[in-house]
């Protein structure tokens, strides 16, 4: 077998060599083990309708989200979870359970939205599909179709045989695919069966092909495997040598495509672009192009420190959503082909320099001369020329073709200054250009087909002069000394030119930007300065393109250290964008427009194309399958066909902007993870927090001490999970969306109970954000003491309290206000009607006393004078103390009444108002009394002193104050300041009046005029 093996080798090294199919090298990234994959061997792939990729293993069924692993394993202790860890083929059906086969001897179907499992007896499985009723077809590692119909129950897998009258012979079956219509294609060892179903639930046989016979030397299996093409309505084949299709509409085979030497042995994918992929005998992994036939050889350029791990078997299974190719392996993990990373090839090496001619027909680099439209006959010569000069001591600084296609060279001879070198003919024969003392130290591509030469006349080198050149007959055209001198030490001393729509001549130099009007001879400059028309922040321009909207008006400008930046021709306005705008790096190699008006920049970490309409970025850096990130200076050029070249560190990459442009599907975002205090949280191992997979849950409900919350965030986008970014809000808490960048999580830290939405969206790889996003309804629950009927028991409680409080505050006012009746009565039964007897008495003792006792009725006066003064005293003590008497209006009528009395005994008018007082309105015993004091005193006080004709009583509210105001008309008062107000008093009845007034809290405002009368006002809130 080993010698028959060797022999079957070199069969297909020699086939190999004679057919010399096209090589196609292809980055690849590696998952194993040390990312959270749980083992090496990966059977299968499936990626969900969500964007999880599924991978079954020897030790357990894993989901990826592009960060972290979750892995389902066999619990014998959890009847929900899967039934066998040695899973082999998965399948999502319809309802989006997840179909998990193994070799274990059962299925499992797992339960996205509850993450729970059910299993079902079956042999090993080796694959697994879904008809058109929803039946789940098994095929077995020995080759057996089964069927399970849960619709009935069942439990087990059933062999097919045993559910359909009408079932072929079919024993060894090797895969099985299920069309739009219902039928059903299976292929065997040597057959392809279709079978349609019937009304009656049963199948019909619809035809049978035989398959290509094959001899496989080494014993190992052949496998007739079916890839759909839905977009074609068909399906494709592997078969030994060929590539077979079966259309739907008429189910015959027709071989498409030949493999090569060696045979097939299995058929995994087709891509997007319509190339399937096989694995041949040899382990060689091919794609062969099912529209022109066309074969490639496929090299893993695996990322890892084994240089043979991409030849160890690896089998394309899935293509995701963004085109990305993956691939499992016997044992080393699952490998990943990135979609962009064929966009962009490498053409050289090493990529100092790059450039081409103004039609973009012809690529310079500092190693090689490339036509870019195919072979060309002149190549090879001009290859052979910079070979020759290269091996004469001499340095290509850099090339020009002009209009006549002859190549103009830049070289540096050793001992011999600098020489202008002209290819003559398409043989390579050169010319040397006279300058005549003048050295050339830069070609460059001017208007109208003449080249620009920049010259030096000192020692050092020193660029002082512009010359044009006519390639045609090589004379001079027009002299242009430089307005300062450019020093040409690392750099060129024009990084770039430019020729606008009205001839003038832009150039970025070493010593700022350049304008040339080459009509007059005059220049403009703008070197470094202040903020404003007329400076630059730096003086190092390495690019200049015109604006591809508004090239009359606009000009872009890269810089060193300084970004980007769009001058207004006319102006000299300057916009500015550096990293902080989105820029990956300040330093601006090289600025190339495409056909959609889009301007890309090579820099020090990746290539950025922007959108000069809406100031949009989008890097693409080595993860995109770029050779290397950083780039270099003066390396940029663009071909006819719109193709761009940039010149880097680890060589020059092409690619076609257009493929890009496609790039506008958002991916989905996902909410992965939670973990609370940095402790992973899963529905399996905390069921109560979370009844289902968070990233299938609406609602989260935490308690009140949950101090740290962390989500972890996911997009569908695998091709660069490192390039993903995510911005998220809180609603309820955040007011803005927070840009976290790539860091794919969001925590939050004690947050206040109550209900809140959290929202996540991420940009992919491609730059486009999922603007629908993913959201999650937060409750963080209330402690014990916050709840809402905790809170109602404390208001019920604080309104019994107060209620309690207001019936104790109003039994107490009632047993006093009874005291206060109590007195009153007494006060008036008792001693009011003693006093009133002692005056009566002293009446009766003075009329029957003779005239002659005349000291003695004087003493009996005196008697009843005071008698009827304590009488008239008790009764306002008595009033006052009365609580029948608490309202203001009470008040305001006794007073009334006193005033009567005194206008009625004096003989003046008496204007006594209190309409508008508040009826409801109570003061209190001291507020009563001490109001009532103060106008007795200052009414007596009128009547006694003033001489007045009117008195002017108003009592009302002001701004919530209780007001009260007398005014007369009599003679006034020189001063009020302890003036007597009452004979009888002493004097004392003003300071008697404010201190009644200062004991009720009030103000009290006397004024007085001789001759202009009298006005106290007293104002006090109740």
């Amino acid at each position: 077998m080993r010698s028959l093996f060797l022999l079957y080798s070199l069969a297909l090294v020699l086939g190999a060599l004679a057919q010399a199919p096209a090589i196609v090298h292809l980055r690849t990234e590696l998952i194993t083990v040390d990312d959270g994959l749980p083992q090496g061997l990966v059977h299968t792939l499936l990626q969900d309708r969500q964007g999880f990729l599924w991978m079954g293993t020897k030790d357990g069924l894993a989901r990826y989200d592009g960060y972290h692993f979750m892995v389902f394993r066999n619990d014998p202790a959890d009847s929900s979870s899967i039934c066998g860890n040695r899973v082999n083929t998965l399948l999502e059906d319809r309802d989006g359970l997840i179909w998990a086969g193994n070799e274990m001897g059962c299925v499992s179907a797992y339960e996205p939205r509850t993450g729970r499992a059910r299993s079902y007896d079956s042999p090993p499985t080796l694959l697994l599909r879904q008809d058109s009723v929803g039946r789940a077809w098994m095929i077995s590692s020995t080759g057996k179709l089964l069927v399970l119909d849960r619709r009935t129950g069942s439990r087990a897998f059933r062999p097919a045989k045993e559910l359909f009258a009408a079932w072929p012979g079919i024993e060894h079956a090797v895969d099985l695919e299920v069309e739009s219509n219902g039928r059903i294609w299976i292929t065997d060892a040597q057959a392809l069966w279709c079978l349609a179903p019937e009304a009656d639930g049963d199948l019909r046989l619809v035809s049978r092909q035989d398959l290509p016979s094959c001899t496989d030397p080494i014993g190992l299996p052949i496998s007739f495997n079916l890839i759909p093409d839905p977009r074609n309505e068909r399906y494709l084949l592997a078969a030994c040598n060929d590539l077979l299709q079966v259309k739907w509409s008429d189910g015959k085979l027709v071989s498409i495509a030949k493999s090569g030497a060696s045979p097939i042995r299995w058929g995994h994918l087709l891509d997007a672009k319509g190339r399937m992929w096989c694995s041949l005998f040899d382990q060689q992994l091919v794609r062969m192009d099912t529209a022109t036939g066309s074969v490639e050889w496929v090299e893993l350029d695996v990322q890892a420190n084994d240089p043979q791990l991409a030849h160890r078997g690896q089998w394309p299974v899935i293509a995701d959503r963004q085109g990305n190719v993956w691939l499992g392996s016997a044992g080393y993990g699952a490998f990943q082909v990135q979609a962009s990373a064929e966009r962009f090839h490498v053409r050289e090496p090493m990529g100092y320099l790059v450039s081409n001619d103004a039609e973009g027909r012809y690529l310079i680099t500092a190693q090689d001369f490339h036509a870019l439209d195919g072979p060309d006959p002149w190549t090879a010569p001009m290859r052979t020329r910079i070979d020759a000069l290269r091996a004469a001591c001499c340095v290509l600084d850099e090339g020009e073709v002009d209009r006549l296609g002859r190549l103009w060279l830049n070289v540096s001879i050793q001992d011999a200054g600098r020489n202008l070198i002209r290819v003559v003919d398409r043989d390579g024969h050169m010319l040397p250009v006279p300058l005549g003392d003048r050295s050339c130290q830069q070609i460059l591509s001017g208007p109208d087909g003449l080249l620009m030469v920049c010259t030096s006349s000192g020692p050092l080198g020193e660029v002082d002069e512009l010359l044009l050149i006519d390639p045609l007959d090589l004379q001079v055209r027009a002299h242009f000394p430089l307005p300062r001198l450019l020093v040409t030490d690392d750099y060129k001393p024009i990084g770039s030119s430019t020729i606008a729509p009205d001839g003038t001549i832009w150039m970025g130099t070493v010593a700022g930007l350049f304008a040339l009007d080459p009509r007059t001879g005059t220049w403009r400059s703008w070197v470094k300065g202040p903020e404003g028309a007329g400076h630059l922040p730096g003086d190092m321009v390495l690019a200049t393109c015109l604006d591809p909207d508004a090239p009359d008006r606009y000009l872009w400008i890269g810089m060193e250290g300084q970004g980007l930046a769009r001058m207004d021709q006319r102006t000299g306005e300057l916009k500015r964008y550096t990293a902080e705008n989105g820029l990956p790096n300040n330093v601006v190699y090289a600025i190339l427009p495409d056909d959609a008006g889009m301007l890309w920049m090579s820099t020090n970490r990746g290539l950025c194309r922007f959108d000069p309409r809406t100031g949009a970025m989008r890097v693409f850096t080595k993860e995109h399958g770029l050779p290397g990130n950083e780039f270099n200076r003066y390396s940029a050029a663009r071909s006819r066909n719109g193709y761009m070249y940039f010149g880097g560190m680890d060589g020059v990459v092409n690619f076609d902007p257009a493929v890009f442009a496609a790039d506008t599907v958002p991916s989905p975002t996902l909410i992965t993870r939670l973990r609370l205090m940095n402790k992973v949280v899963t529905y399996r191992t905390d069921p109560e927090l979370l009844p289902s997979p968070i990233s299938q849950l609406r609602e989260l409900v935490l308690p009140y001490d949950t101090r740290m919350i962390t989500f972890d965030l996911a997009s569908t986008d695998q091709t660069a999970p490192a390039l993903n970014e995510f911005r998220y809000q809180l609603e309820g808490l955040d007011t803005t969306w927070v840009e976290s960048g790539t860091a794919h999580e969001a925590t939050y830290t004690n947050l206040d109970p109550g209900q809140y939405t959290f929202r996540v969206q991420s940009r992919n790889s491609a730059g486009v954000w999922d603007r629908q996003g993913a959201s999650l309804a937060l409750v963080i629950t209330p402690p014990w003491w916050g709840t809402w009927w905790f809170r109602s028991l404390m208001v019920l409680a604080l309104a019994g309290l107060l209620y309690a409080l207001y019936r104790y505050r109003l039994a107490q006012q009632l047993r006093l206000a009874r005291v206060r009746d109590r007195i009153a009565r007494d006060l008036h039964d008792e001693i009011g009607s003693t006093l009133s007897s002692v005056a009566l008495f002293s009446e009766v003792a003075k009329r029957r006393s003779d005239a002659a006792e005349t000291g003695r009725n004087d003493m009996l006066d005196r008697i009843s004078s005071s008698t009827s003064e304590m009488v008239e005293s008790m009764n306002d003590i008595v009033w006052a103390v009365n609580s029948r008497n608490d309202e203001l209006l009470h008040v305001a009528q006794r007073m009334q009444e006193f005033g009567g009395r005194v206008a009625e005994a004096v003989g003046f008018e008496l204007d006594f108002s209190f309409e508008g007082i508040d009826e409801d309105q109570e003061l209190d015993m001291v507020q009563r009394k001490n109001l009532y004091l103060i106008f007795k005193e200052a009414v007596n006080n009128a009547a006694k002193y003033s001489g007045c004709s009117n008195l002017v009583v108003r009592v009302g509210h002001e701004r919530r104050e209780v007001v009260l105001r007398i005014s007369d008309d009599g003679k006034g008062m020189g001063s009020t300041n302890g003036a007597p107000m009452n004979g009888t008093s002493g004097g004392n009845g003003l300071k008697n009046m404010q201190a009644r007034a200062q004991e009720i809290g009030g103000v009290l405002n006397v004024e007085s005029a001789p001759g202009a009368g009298t006005t106290v006002e007293l104002r006090f809130k109740p």
